[in-house]
């Protein structure tokens, strides 16, 4: 049997989530419920976050320093520019 010390621990095996950087500590034990082995399992996550724009806004602005806790909306035109 495989338990990982994750998110949910009372799952077995199945990873939940992202592990902290010092990642999270598994053990195997057998049909007696004895330790066979440990060690460290590590899970991350690559996949880039999706950004879905509404339909309104055309461009999203990303120059921080300019818009840091300011919640706006820009009109330019016949765009609208959102900045967050």
């Amino acid at each position: 049997m495989l338990k990982i010390n994750d998110l949910n621990p009372t799952n077995g095996g199945r990873v939940d989530g992202i592990s902290p950087a010092s990642g999270w500590v598994y053990g195997v034990y057998n049909a007696a419920g004895a330790l066979v082995c440990q060690g460290v399992i590590y899970a991350v996550d690559y996949t880039a976050p999706l950004v879905t724009a509404p339909a309104a806004v055309e461009f999203w602005c990303d120059d921080i320093s300019a818009v840091y806790n300011n919640d706006s909306k820009l009109e330019d035109g016949n765009r609208q520019i959102l900045c967050r």
